[in-house]
C-alpha cells in the first residue's frame, strides 16, 4: 500500500511540477505559446525518463552514459526551475498591478476629499 501512495505522491508532484513550469516558460516567450509549451512539456518528460532509466539501470550504465545523462537530468531540473520561476513572477506582477491600481484609486479618491 506504501508504495502505491509513494508512486502516487511522486506522479501528481511530477505532473504539478511540469504544469508550472510548462505554464511558466510559456509565459516567459509568450508569442510562441504553443511551440513553447510543446518543447517544454517533451523536455519534462525526457527529464523524468532519463532520471528513471539512471534509477533501474544504474548497474549496467556505462560511465560515459551516466555522466551525460546526469548532467542531462541536472540541466533539464534547472530548466524546471526557471519555468517555475517565470511561473512564480508572472503571477506575482499580476496581482502587483493590481495592488497598485487600487493604491492609486485610493490616493485619488483620498485627495478629492481633502480637497472638498
Amino acid at each position: 500500500m506504501f508504495s502505491i501512495i509513494l508512486g502516487l505522491c511522486s506522479l501528481l508532484l511530477a505532473g504539478c511540477s511540469a504544469y508550472f513550469s510548462v505554464q511558466g516558460i510559456a509565459t516567459l516567450y509568450a508569442c510562441q505559446f504553443i511551440s513553447v509549451c510543446i518543447m517544454a512539456s517533451v523536455l519534462e518528460a525526457g527529464k523524468l525518463v532519463a532520471a528513471s532509466y539512471l534509477h533501474r539501470y544504474w548497474k549496467i550504465t556505462s560511465f560515459l552514459l551516466k555522466t551525460y545523462l546526469i548532467i542531462s537530468v541536472l540541466t533539464l531540473m534547472g530548466i524546471t526551475s526557471l519555468g517555475i520561476f517565470g511561473f512564480l513572477m508572472s503571477a506575482y506582477q499580476q496581482s502587483h498591478s493590481k495592488i497598485e491600481l487600487v493604491e492609486t484609486k485610493r490616493l485619488t479618491l483620498e485627495s478629492k476629499k481633502d480637497s472638498v
